[in-house]
C-alpha cells in the first residue's frame, strides 16, 4: 500500500482500524504502513546524473529509490531525514518512490528534471541548417532557441533533438536553449554563421 503523507494515515484512525481488522482477516496478511514521508528536495531543477538531496522522514533501511522513467543505482542513506542520490540517465520529472521498511514512501510533488542540451552537430552551423542537439532528457520537449529565437524541431528520444536553426538567429556565439517540462537547459558555445 502506499501512503502519501503521515497525516493521511491519521486523519481517520477508526475507520483505519476496522479496514486493518478487515483485511487481516480476510487475508491474514498485515499491510505495509509506512509512519513517514518525503518532504523536499534540495534543488527546485536539477540535471540526471548529478546529486540531488532528498529530505524527510522515516529514511532508515531503505532499498531503492525510483524516478519517473528510472530506478537510482547510486544513493546514500545519510539518517534518516536525508538521502543523497544521483539522479540516473532515463529519468523525467515526476514524484519519487522510496521503498523503505514500512512500505512505499512517495514525494507529495514532483522532482524536475531538466533537458541538458552537451553537444550539438554540425557547429558551427548556418541559418536554414539542419542540426542535431544531442543530450539527456529531452522527452517532452515544447521550445528550442537558438540565436534567441525559436526553433522547428523534432524529439528524437531521449537523447536526440533534430532543429532547424531559424533564419533570423543572431550571427555569432549565442545561447542553444532547449526548454522541458522540468525546466531548461543551454548549451552556450554554439556559433550561428
Amino acid at each position: 500500500m502506499v501512503i502519501r503523507s503521515t497525516r493521511r494515515v491519521r486523519r481517520s484512525a477508526f475507520c483505519g482500524a476496522i479496514a486493518v481488522i478487515a483485511l487481516v482477516i480476510a487475508t491474514g496478511a498485515q499491510p505495509a504502513v509506512a509512519e513517514s514521508g518525503i518532504t523536499g528536495f534540495w534543488y527546485a531543477h536539477i540535471f540526471v546524473t548529478q546529486t540531488q538531496g532528498i529530505v524527510g522522514e522515516g529514511f532508515t533501511g531503505a532499498s531503492s529509490v525510483s524516478f519517473r522513467g528510472a530506478q537510482a543505482t547510486e544513493f546514500t542513506v545519510v539518517d534518516d531525514q536525508t538521502i543523497e542520490v544521483k539522479v540516473p540517465i532515463g529519468a523525467l520529472t515526476g514524484k519519487v518512490h522510496i521503498e523503505v521498511p514500512g512500505g512505499t514512501l512517495v514525494s507529495p510533488t514532483k522532482m524536475k528534471i531538466a533537458p541538458w542540451p552537451q553537444q550539438v552537430d554540425p557547429d558551427p552551423a548556418a541559418r536554414g541548417s539542419s542540426i542535431t542537439i544531442r543530450g539527456y532528457t529531452f522527452t517532452g520537449v515544447k521550445r528550442v532557441q537558438i540565436g534567441g529565437e525559436l526553433a522547428e524541431f523534432v524529439v528524437d528520444s531521449y537523447t536526440q533533438i533534430t532543429a532547424t536553426v531559424p533564419l533570423n538567429a543572431r550571427v555569432g556565439f549565442g545561447r542553444l536553449r532547449v526548454y522541458g517540462p522540468g525546466g531548461n537547459g543551454a548549451y552556450t558555445r554554439f556559433r550561428v554563421t
